[in-house]
């Protein structure tokens, strides 16, 4: 199945579940709702609360589906992202906020592909609709302030169906990679959105 098909699904998700008017995630300004998810490769009723890790850990959320090609192109990228900044202190999370997926899709994938961290159970939508998230993968950078720093594709390949077929290398621009560089460094992010093929 192609990653384009499973954009109806979570997009159908958020606007059937939000269809009243809500608040929702804006670049540059704090998160300003409180998240308790359950880890769903888990059978625990434990929740981590996103607003645990301000003051503490940047934070990167990343949308993922089974049924989507794209998420299996970017698996590999977002582990490089994962290696490279969490030994930073950035902290990861994987999200599942679509309705394509079961619980034992999700778990089944993730276990095969060894990721190495938390999905975010947001089956009702609620995580997937503050951001605003309607395609898989969406990438979103949340600074140790709380605030909402990126939001979209991982790299410039990832904005054209007719390009996120093509290999990490020949990718020219890394936005959530600059993103969390930026950040680190105390310096603006100058690409803060770019929506993304899913």
């Amino acid at each position: 199945m192609k990653g384009r098909a499973v954009w109806v699904p979570v997009l159908a998700l958020a606007m059937a579940l939000g269809a009243q008017a809500q608040e929702t995630g804006k670049v540059g300004e704090p998160v300003a709702k409180e998240f308790k998810l359950k880890d769903a490769m888990k059978d625990d009723d434990a929740t981590i609360n996103l607003a645990d890790f301000k003051g503490k850990n940047e934070v990167v959320l990343v949308w993922i589906s089974e049924k989507c090609d794209i998420t299996w192109r970017y698996e590999a990228r977002t582990g490089k992202l994962q290696e490279e900044f969490g030994k930073k202190g950035v902290k990861f999370f994987a999200v599942w906020g679509s309705s394509a997926d079961s619980k034992e899709g999700i778990r089944g994938y993730c276990k095969s592909k060894n990721y190495g961290m938390p999905v975010l159970d947001d089956a009702n939508g609620e995580l997937t609709r503050y951001f605003k998230v309607a395609v898989t993968p969406t990438y979103v950078v949340i600074d140790k302030e709380g605030k909402l720093r990126y939001t979209g594709a991982c790299d410039d390949l990832q904005c054209s169906p007719a390009s996120y077929q093509k290999a990490d290398s020949d990718a020219k621009e890394r936005y959530v990679a600059a993103a969390l560089t930026s950040i680190l460094d105390g310096k603006e992010v100058a690409i803060t959105t770019k929506r993304g093929a899913g």
